[in-house]
């Protein structure tokens, strides 16, 4: 397709222009004119269409439409080649930001050819400027490249025809699953105090953890979701096939008549990335993954994970000074941000074992320490704020490293009561930001885990993965597909 030309206009100061100024045209082939001469006219340049990803697309939705996620549609004509439109295509499916594709196009179009043309042509302005004069300046809407307008509206084009795509499949999902994802637009535009997601528009959110996931077509695998019972709890969210199986070979390998009791709420299907690495798609998107009693038995991440480490570990050293508070008979603690099973990533009876004890040797030494310093902690607060504590720590450190005694029992009393009552904020702080939130009172009566180790155990000999198992967070309530057992044979996230 040849090249069309269009005058760009320049604006230098000098005495031929109005106001001293001289209004040049010059076409980017090379020819420049004055102001009134004949020659083509310069057209503004129009605004870029609002990004089409924040809009509801208005498209018909068609059984038999030609829109595939394999291969772009096809255009009559336009800007960018098959193969062009092919990659863009990919990427579109991949989640590039429709600005970014405008960008990247642009660059890969104009700017490496006819960019340089302008670059050229640019110092063949005509008349000099005064010497005194500033340098020319190029008027915004004057130096619009012809085509530009025409490659973003064909960029435009396939958005909308991704839209439409997505669209299309959404509908193609049961009216359990499109209930599922209204439901869960609901609860994150309730997070984001006025959020405007709807079923549709996350479906097109998540599509591309999906496809990067796997899943080529996900409407068809979210069609095998299906609500399902375990031990006596309805999962009303919906399981995968896979999982389901799972569930009911774990239930045979419990004693009969074992039940949850009352209240307890497992959750399924959430369609949704991983909590802490919102790059990949959760388990819990594909139904492959389950939440049991989250309240009893929270996730913690990373961060929650590390603070809480700290703790323990000075809750470790006042046991070992002998504190009132930890007397009783307690086992460890245990790394929170580490491996509980320090072996092989697929772990024996034994590593599972050994993982449960380890989570409920912590939550003994959490509720330990909550329930003898929860009275106190209005006190212990106001007397740390008070300057007087501040500066007996602060003269007993200077005495230490100077090898003095300095106050003696009265300063190591003073930095006990002080660090107690960090150590104590900075641990309810962690249990708040936990997911779901635990209360301080409730982390002192119950701990951080509900479930008893059978639970664990059944579920690990019928193939699932529990939370416990992972090395840098810990997760009570999850239980996932083990890799080995999902019906696709590819490795799962978490």
């Amino acid at each position: 397709m040849p090249i069309p030309t269009q005058p760009a206009k320049f604006r230098s100061c000098g005495p031929a222009g109005k106001d001293g100024c001289n209004d040049l045209e010059f076409n980017e082939l090379g020819g420049t004119r004055l102001p009134g001469s004949t020659g083509s006219k310069v057209t503004a340049r129009a605004e870029p269409p609002t990004d089409p990803v924040q809009e509801t697309p208005r498209l018909p939705v068609a059984a038999d439409t030609a829109i595939t996620a394999n291969r772009a549609p096809s255009m009559s004509s336009g800007w960018l080649t098959t193969s062009e439109r092919d990659a863009l295509w990919k990427q579109i499916q991949r989640g590039m930001p429709y600005d970014d594709a405008v960008r990247l196009m642009k660059f890969n179009k104009l700017g490496a050819g006819m960019g340089v043309k302008f670059e050229l042509t640019s110092r063949l302005l005509e008349p000099k400027p005064r010497a005194d004069a500033p340098p020319p300046t190029l008027l915004a809407e004057s130096f619009a490249n012809p085509i530009e307008q025409e490659l973003v509206d064909e960029i435009n084009t396939l958005y909308r025809q991704y839209d439409s795509l997505c669209l299309m499949e959404f509908w193609r999902m049961s009216d359990f699953m499109r209930d599922m994802f209204g439901k869960a637009a609901d609860q994150a535009n309730a997070g984001k105090q006025g959020g405007d997601l709807t079923g549709w528009s996350l479906y097109k959110n998540l599509r591309p953890l999906y496809r990067k996931a796997g899943y080529d077509s996900p409407f068809e695998e979210l069609n095998k979701i299906q609500k399902t019972t375990f031990l006596g709890v309805t999962i009303g969210t919906g399981v995968h096939p896979d999982l389901a199986k799972v569930l009911d070979a774990a239930a045979q390998k419990l004693p009969a008549g074992f039940r949850f009791n009352p209240g307890v709420f497992i959750g399924g299907f959430w369609p949704r990335a991983i909590s802490d690495n919102k790059s990949d798609l959760s388990n819990h998107a594909v139904g492959k993954a389950i939440d049991i009693d989250d309240r009893g038995n929270p996730q913690f991440s990373t961060h929650e994970a590390r603070e809480i480490d700290e703790v323990l570990k000075w809750l470790k050293a006042q046991k070992d000074k002998g504190a009132w508070w930890a007397e009783g008979p307690l086992r460890g603690p245990w790394p929170m941000a580490e491996s509980f099973l320090g072996g092989p990533s697929t772990p024996t009876r034994d590593g599972i074992i050994q993982a449960y004890q380890k989570i409920k040797d912590n939550s003994e030494w959490i509720q330990a320490f909550l329930s003898a310093m929860l009275p106190m902690r209005a006190t212990l607060k106001k007397n740390a704020a008070g300057k007087s504590l501040q500066k007996a720590v602060s003269d007993f450190d200077k005495a230490q490293k100077l090898g003095d005694s300095g106050n003696g029992d009265a300063g190591g009393q003073a930095k006990d009561e002080l660090e107690t009552s960090q150590n104590l904020e900075k641990l309810i702080g962690a249990l708040g930001r936990a997911a779901p939130p635990v209360k301080a009172e409730d982390g002192a009566k119950n701990g951080i885990v509900s479930l008893s180790v059978e639970v664990f155990l059944a579920l690990w000999e019928a193939g699932a993965r529990s939370g416990l198992e992972y090395d840098h967070k810990k997760d009570g309530m999850h239980f996932e597909v083990r890799p080995e057992l999902d019906s696709r044979g590819k490795k799962q996230k978490y």
